[in-house]
């Protein structure tokens, strides 16, 4: 699988339709995998993180989560790709679930959160598997939400604990959970469950949904301010190696 460098992390240039293949392929192996949704402040995060470095370099697919993904994809190395957004693809594979009989586990945000949204999805595709949810708050529990996870004998893990918590966790358990498929995709529950508002679809479009995020929380500021920084190096990167 063709992998690219953004600023010292790995990204598999795909898009959604490849990254759904992907992922059915990796079900059928029954092996452990890890996917990661690559965003622009993950990536700044990995600037000083050696451990979330290894974990996204380490993993098994890779995919552009945001708008300043994709265009550093473009400034790098000229790969014309479109942005696999973590609920979207969330989503995708709910559809596809549950035409095909995957089963997930939801695992993550506040308590109830999960459920909420695990059952809002089930009222969009009546046929989707979902075997268990847990909130993300179990710390010094990790042991019996593992087993609980493993009894319940998941095709893919959605893991919504936030960045770099997730995929810390998600790799670190990788092999005792024995998942097919694990992925991370911060908070989508909370969009999902109906406790968020998304943006609306133009915004999207427009790959400006961080500006209706940091309208609906205006604490998110000072982490946006990571995305002009991140800007720099890539230019800097591209023109002066």
């Amino acid at each position: 699988m063709e992998k690219i460098d953004i600023l010292g992390v790995s990204l598999n240039p795909v898009n959604m339709s490849e990254s759904l293949d992907i992922i059915e392929t990796f079900i059928k192996e029954k092996t452990p995998h890890l996917v990661v949704t690559l965003g622009t402040e993950m990536t700044m995060m990995a600037q000083k993180d050696k451990e979330l470095k290894d974990v996204i370099n380490n993993t098994h697919l890779v995919v552009p989560d945001t708008a300043g993904i994709v265009w550093s994809a473009s400034v790098l190395h000229g790969k014309k790709i479109k942005k696999v957004a973590g609920i979207d693809l969330l989503q995708k594979l709910a559809e596809r679930g549950s035409q095909k009989g995957y089963t997930f586990y939801f695992l993550g945000s506040q308590e109830g959160v999960a459920e909420k949204a695990a059952q809002n999805l089930r009222e969009l595709y009546h046929s989707l598997n979902i075997t268990g949810t847990h909130h993300g708050y179990f710390r010094g529990k990790d042991k019996e939400v593992i087993e609980e996870i493993k009894k319940a004998k998941p095709d893919i893990l959605i893991i919504a604990m936030g960045v770099p918590s997730q995929e810390k966790w998600a790799y670190k358990n990788l092999e005792i959970l024995d998942v097919p498929v694990s992925i991370g995709v911060g908070g989508s529950f909370d969009v999902l469950s109906g406790k968020l508002d998304r943006a609306p679809a133009w915004m999207i479009k427009l790959n400006i949904e961080w500006l209706y995020r940091l309208y609906r929380e205006p604490s998110r500021f000072m982490r946006m301010m990571v995305l002009p920084h991140f800007v720099i190096l890539v230019l800097k990167k591209k023109f002066f190696g």
